[in-house]
C-alpha cells in the first residue's frame, strides 16, 4: 500500500500559515525567531538569506530547521496518504459486498 506520489519540499512563498502552525506543534521545542523566520520565507517568500539577517540566525541552523519542518511534512503526507488508501479499500470492500448479496 506504498504511496506512488513523489513527496515535495515546501515552497517558499506558497505555503499557508496555518498549516506551518500544526507542523510546528508536531516538532520538538523550535525557537521562536526560527519559527518565525521559517514562516516569513515559507509563508511570504522572503529569500533565506534576508530571514537570516532578520531574525539573527546563522544560514546552516535556518536549513537545518528547514529541513526537519520538510521531514514532518512528508510525514504527514504519508499519514494521509496511508489514510486515502485506506478509505478507498474500506469502500471497494463495502461496495464489492453490496454486490455480492
Amino acid at each position: 500500500m506504498a504511496s506512488t506520489s513523489m513527496q515535495l519540499p515546501l515552497v517558499a512563498g506558497s505555503e499557508p500559515a496555518e498549516r506551518l502552525e500544526i507542523l510546528f506543534r508536531l516538532l520538538p521545542r523550535m525557537a521562536k525567531k526560527t519559527k518565525q523566520a521559517l514562516l516569513d520565507h515559507l509563508v511570504h517568500g522572503a529569500p533565506v538569506e534576508l530571514c537570516c539577517y532578520r531574525y539573527q540566525l546563522l544560514q546552516p541552523n535556518f536549513s537545518r530547521a528547514l529541513a526537519t519542518l520538510n521531514n514532518t511534512n512528508h510525514l504527514v503526507e504519508q499519514v494521509k496518504d496511508f489514510d486515502l488508501y485506506r478509505l478507498k479499500d474500506i469502500k471497494n470492500a463495502k461496495a464489492a459486498t453490496t454486490q455480492s448479496a
